[in-house]
């Protein structure tokens, strides 16, 4: 059971549910938000313009793939943290929501590129 490794008890939140599907595409097509630790997957999420929450831990290396953008992600170390945040979220007006949209969009296509010929060719010999 990984629920042992999240830094906070999710049996105390009512709204918070540990999916059993299959497909990850799927699940964010019926999510608000995304907490993740260490995953790609906080990725996915923000392309798709729902916001995501990475369960930090004092660890000395970051797992976090998005530690060095703030757009619709945000870092929290405990469970008040977590709520605090999600607050934000839902507070947040439109206009603020597209301009972190956009920012998040525009990172993850310099994140992720497309394959090339010319790209491959950097990786032989």
């Amino acid at each position: 059971d990984f629920k042992k490794y999240l830094g906070f008890d999710t049996g105390k939140c009512n709204n918070v549910e540990i999916s059993g599907n299959d497909s990850v595409s799927k699940d964010l097509e019926t999510t608000d938000a995304v907490i993740y630790r260490g995953s790609t997957l906080a990725l996915e999420a923000m392309k798709m313009g729902i916001p995501v929450f990475y369960a930090a831990q004092s660890d000395i290396i970051s797992v976090d793939p998005l530690f060095d953008f703030s757009g619709l992600n945000w870092t929290v170390h405990s469970e008040k943290e977590l709520a605090d945040s999600i607050r934000m979220m839902y507070a947040m007006d439109p206009v603020e929501y597209n301009e972190k949209l956009q920012a998040s969009q525009d990172y993850i296509k310099r994140y992720i590129v497309g394959t090339t010929e010319e790209r491959l060719q950097e990786f032989l010999l």
